[in-house]
């Protein structure tokens, strides 16, 4: 009985709206795609070519200083505070890396004339562990990414005051699968469990689910799965995860943390 009526909560959803956190419905997510006219003459613009012979052709349109503030997450690209990570010249346009998905999508809500749509805040991760149900990780997966793709089409941004409200983008960064062993850590509800195979099955399943959408030629959204690795320390007497030099034995990295991975 209490096995069932562990499965009941953790199936059970909220619809969760942050009133301070609500925007009006915009056409801004034309400014997070590339290729808009008239810059949609180059060759990386063409879907008609292969992928590999896009990419190629976008990244030798690239200046050197203008790559580093793409490829940072929440400090320089994406809108984050720092320069902003769009190439203008060529229609290239800013990228949230970081929009958090762990247990539903880590966004504003959009007011879309007059109805409030928010992303569903499913139970949080070590719920879900408990269930030992590969079904629904790959469910959450799959939820999670639908409601990201539709919030991003609607012009949704990050919720975080400090993110200076990028628009959201189609990276996750989950699931994470770092090892639930000590209490003290303070995230021990973002992930499945204190077992490496466990939260491996889990990190599989819910990427699946995130990334396999109904168009095999299309990632669904992007999974980000984190955090590599013999990640278990936030901040502790004035020491920041930041900064923290890790001393972990290789029988320790071989049989506890990097399993999952």
């Amino acid at each position: 009985m209490q096995y069932k009526t562990l499965i009941c909560l953790v199936v059970f959803v909220v619809l969760f709206c942050d009133a301070g956190k609500i925007f009006p419905r915009t056409n801004v997510t034309t400014e997070t795609r590339a290729c808009q006219a008239p810059l949609n003459t180059f060759p990386f613009c063409n879907t008609s070519l292969p992928i590999a012979d896009r990419v190629n052709n976008l990244i030798s349109l690239l200046q050197d200083s203008e790559i580093p503030p793409i490829m940072t997450a929440r400090h320089g690209g994406g809108g984050s505070p720092g320069p902003p990570g769009n190439v203008s010249r060529i229609g290239l346009p800013e990228y949230d890396w970081g929009v958090n998905c762990l247990h539903g999508v880590g966004s504003t809500c959009i007011n879309d004339n007059g109805t409030i749509r928010c992303p569903t805040t499913f139970p949080n991760i070590v719920n879900y562990g408990a269930t030992f149900n590969q079904s629904l990780f790959v469910e959450l997966g799959s939820l999670t990414a639908t409601e990201l793709r539709s919030l991003w089409l609607m012009g949704s941004t990050e919720y975080l005051d400090w993110t200076n409200y990028p628009h959201v983008g189609l990276d996750c960064w989950s699931p994470n699968i770092n090892v639930n062993r000590d209490p003290r850590w303070g995230r021990n509800p973002e992930v499945p469990s204190e077992d490496p195979y466990t939260n491996g099955i889990f990190g599989t399943m819910s990427t699946k689910g995130l990334q396999e959408g109904e168009d095999s030629r299309f990632i669904k959204v992007i999974s980000t799965i984190k955090h590599w690795d013999a990640y278990s320390m936030e901040e502790s007497d004035g020491v920041s995860r930041l900064s923290f030099n890790v001393n972990v034995s290789e029988f320790t990295l071989q049989d506890t943390y990097f399993p999952a991975f």
